[in-house]
This record gives structure tokens, C-alpha cells and sequence, in this order.
């Protein structure tokens, strides 16, 4: 079972669905001590563990190879820069360790992300210096991540070691972030509030249908007509109008009234 689990296609879900269903212990290991589930997770096949994980594989299942190192599945799926398996292992059990710090630096700060470990994260900051490395995997920079999961304690540790805020981290935060906290911080560390982007802080809020982020951005100079001209043709009271994502009791037209009073026009002009 284990040799034939590396594929991440269904056949390999379906084929560990009919072992495990014949019989064969989900911990059973081949002869490099790698069990199912490591195979799994180095190879990103999700559906494969999560089917040994509910056939109760253990995450934490331990190898050691000839020359002495050890690996467990979550180190396999961080490695793999794979966060839905990082996530799924953590919710199965799997545990951090001090191998975390011992991987590449933004593999091993998304996975201290996911795992919501952030005594693990901020030791991860000081032991890599170069804060604006990135994997070549990895679709999100360490601050935009750290918005991604809405963590003004992530945030506010990057920025204190050194992070050189952007535009496009703002944006983020104005999509993802729970409250007002991370717009705070970011603009107080320079980030550019105004900008003619199509894809700048307060379009994003509007996608994110947050009347309380529309409106504190507007209050702090944001662009009401980010993206006029632009390719997308899309401006903030287009999204307004659309009302995307917005909540049924937040009023009709509410975003749209804010963006009107702040100067926006439409951009979008159907043909």
C-alpha cells in the first residue's frame, strides 16, 4: 500500500479505499519505515490522507532514516508546501516541533501560520533573517499570509523585525482581515492607502462588502475611483453596485452611497 500511494489521482484514493476496507492497518509500514501517510503527504494527496487519517493512521507516526533523521507526515507536507495538508494533519492532531525551524524560511513560516503556533512563528522571524525570502512554490509572501489568516500578532511580529510594507499587503488585509486591526498597523508602517490600482486596498474592501474597512479607508485618503482605466474596467462602486458579498441587513445600496459621496464613478460599461 504504501509504494502505490505516491500518485495524488483518484485511483490511488480509490485503491487505498479498497485496502484499508480488505484489512491492511493504515499504520503499516514499508520497508524504509515510511507508513501510507507520509507517502501521502510528501506527495500532496489529500484525499488519500484524509481517508487513512479517518481509518485512524496515526499523524504523529515517527521515521528514521539510515543516516539519522526523522520525519513525520506534517514535516512531509510543509516540505511538500502543501497548507491544505499542513491544515488537515494539524486537525488530526499532528503537533509542531522543532523541525519547523530547520526547513526553508517561508515553507516553514506558512505552515507555523496555519497551525496557528505562534510562539513557533515568532522564533521562525529570528532565525531567518532575510524576511522577504520567498519559495518558488510559495504563492504568498510572509506578510501576506499573516493577512491571509487575519493575525495582527503575525503582523505586528513582521513588522517589528524589519518587514517593508507594500500596497498589495494592504490590499490583502482589506479583503481577509477581521477587523480594522492589520489596516492599522500596516498603514502606520507606510503603506500606501491611495492608489490608481484595480486591484488596491479599497476595491478589495468592497469585495469584501466591509462597510466598516470601505469607510475607514475612505477616511484616510483612499482612491475612490481605483481602477478607472484600467484593463479590469471594474472601479470600488462597481463592486458597490453589484453587491457582492453583501450582507442582507447592511442596507440597500449602503457601500455604493459611501463610494458616490467620496467622488467614485463606474468604470465597467456594459456593451
Amino acid at each position: 500500500m504504501v509504494v502505490t500511494l505516491g500518485g495524488s489521482d483518484a485511483a490511488a484514493h480509490r485503491l487505498a479505499r479498497r485496502l484499508i476496507a480488505r484489512g491492511v492497518p493504515p499504520d503499516l509500514a514499508g520497508p524504509s519505515g515510511l507508513t501510507a501517510l507520509h507517502v501521502a503527504s510528501g506527495s500532496g494527496n489529500l484525499e488519500v490522507a484524509r481517508q487513512l487519517l479517518s481509518r485512524g493512521a496515526n499523524p504523529e507516526a515517527i521515521v528514521t532514516t539510515p543516516t539519522g533523521q526523522t520525519f513525520a507526515p506534517l514535516q512531509l507536507a510543509a516540505l511538500a508546501a502543501d497548507p491544505l495538508l499542513v491544515a488537515q494533519l494539524r486537525e488530526a492532531g499532528a503537533s509542531v516541533g522543532p523541525w519547523f525551524l530547520d526547513l526553508p524560511g517561508g515553507r516553514a513560516v506558512e505552515a507555523l501560520l496555519l497551525s496557528s503556533d505562534w510562539f513557533a512563528f515568532e522564533r521562525a522571524i529570528a532565525e531567518f533573517p532575510v524576511l522577504h525570502y520567498r519559495e518558488a512554490e510559495q504563492r504568498y509572501s510572509w506578510m501576506e499570509m499573516a493577512c491571509l489568516v487575519s493575525s495582527p500578532r503575525a503582523v505586528a511580529g513582521l513588522l517589528a523585525s524589519g518587514w517593508e510594507v507594500s500596497g498589495r499587503e494592504l490590499a490583502h488585509a482589506a479583503l481577509w482581515s477581521n477587523d480594522l486591526t492589520i489596516l492599522e498597523l500596516l498603514a502606520a508602517a507606510g503603506a500606501p492607502i491611495w492608489t490608481t490600482d484595480a486591484h488596491g486596498p479599497l476595491t478589495m474592501a468592497c469585495c469584501a462588502a466591509s462597510r466598516e474597512k470601505v469607510a475607514w479607508l475612505l477616511q484616510h485618503g483612499a482612491n475612490a475611483n481605483e481602477g478607472v482605466g484600467s484593463a479590469d474596467g471594474l472601479t470600488p462602486l462597481d463592486l458597490a453596485e453589484a453587491g457582492l458579498g453583501q450582507p442582507a441587513d447592511a442596507g440597500e445600496g449602503a457601500l455604493a452611497k459611501m463610494i458616490r459621496a467620496a467622488g467614485g464613478v463606474k468604470g465597467w460599461r456594459p456593451d
